[in-house]
């Protein structure tokens, strides 16, 4: 086998290993982006020890959400989910697949919208540290138009935790598409 082969094979390999270990912390696979705020540069390496030692019941999270631009019917827009550790002391968020939040909207139980409805997502397990009061940022962006029809929706937004997903609910008015001059 060739030098250059073997090479390609190292590379690949490597590239295999940092993603399942969670080697990056600001582009995720799945057209999920994330990135750390307000932590100290001693923790941009995961500590999957965290994860193992996960506590029962929900992690303490808080969630926050924005839509930007805000939603349009016929529009795109990018969700952006904000996660800060509310603990006491740092917490490992461990994840399944490298989808790490969803967004639905529903209406009188009935669902309209699903972000990760016709998506796939990299079945890497990683574990995502936050130390306590940090937050991480995750962007979904919504590329293909938004067509839920204009009204006032239940929103959950999900964080995709491995064994016991996060959500909180809140609400959101889908506006109706510009007019047309």
């Amino acid at each position: 086998m060739s030098a250059q082969r073997w090479l390609a094979i190292g590379v690949a390999g490597a590239a295999l290993v940092l993603a399942a270990c969670g080697g990056d912390d600001t582009v995720d696979p799945g057209n999920t982006t994330t990135s750390v705020t307000n932590a100290p540069p001693t923790v941009t390496v995961p500590n999957p020890d965290l994860c193992a030692q996960r506590p029962e019941g929900p992690l303490p999270v808080e969630l926050t959400w924005q839509a930007d631009p805000a939603l349009q019917e016929g529009q795109t827009t990018i969700w952006t989910i904000r996660v800060r550790n509310t603990a006491i002391t740092p917490i490992g968020i461990p994840f399944a697949t490298a989808q790490q939040a969803d967004v639905v909207l529903r209406l009188a139980g009935t669902e309209y919208y699903r972000w990760s409805k016709d998506r796939s997502f990299a079945q890497v397990s990683s574990c995502k540290t936050l130390p306590v009061g940090a937050s991480y940022t995750i962007r979904l962006p919504e590329e293909r138009p938004f067509t839920v029809l204009p009204g006032t929706y239940n929103l959950e937004i999900v964080l995709t935790v491995d064994g016991e997903p996060i959500s909180q609910t809140d609400f959101v008015a889908v506006a109706p598409p510009p007019r047309q001059p």
